[in-house]
């Protein structure tokens, strides 16, 4: 299974927000975008859906960009994916199937839903923030 790009962008975004955290000041759209390597315009429209959702919130004004609405510790990954693309980690749930095949597979397919919705829950990001300050990403070309 892939992750969407919209989904690992938004974590990212997340992540850069949580790094911040604790200066308790803003994040401009461009500093996100430059340090993660997001594409600006779809990191606005990212920001919105984080905002809607109430993760993010943002300040006008010079000094203004985005900041997280809590800790990073109380925010999970399913957070991400609920606030971006729910279908994702949505069961779904209540099909009527004619024959016992499509029951059974549609039964398998809720269950692996069901655990991957509880390992993005269990997953915060002050976890991850930590995971990428003791481990520098490296890239290779």
């Amino acid at each position: 299974m892939r992750l969407p790009a919209k989904i690992e962008y938004a974590c990212k975004a997340i992540m850069e927000l949580g790094l911040h955290y604790q200066l308790e000041t803003p994040v401009q759209l461009n500093e996100i975008s430059v340090a993660q390597q997001i594409p600006k315009q779809f990191l606005v429209q990212l920001m919105i859906r984080l905002k809607n959702a109430g993760l993010v919130k943002s300040t006008r004004g010079m000094a203004g960009g985005y900041s997280l609405t809590r800790a990073p510790a109380f925010i999970s990954l399913a957070d991400v994916f609920r606030a971006i693309d729910d279908s994702i980690i949505t069961n779904g749930g209540n099909k009527k199937y004619r024959l016992d095949s499509g029951r059974l597979i549609s039964q398998i397919w809720e269950d692996i839903s069901h655990e991957v919705s509880r390992r993005l829950e269990e997953r915060r990001f002050d976890y991850l923030i930590s995971k990428l300050k003791k481990e520098p990403v490296a890239y290779s070309i």
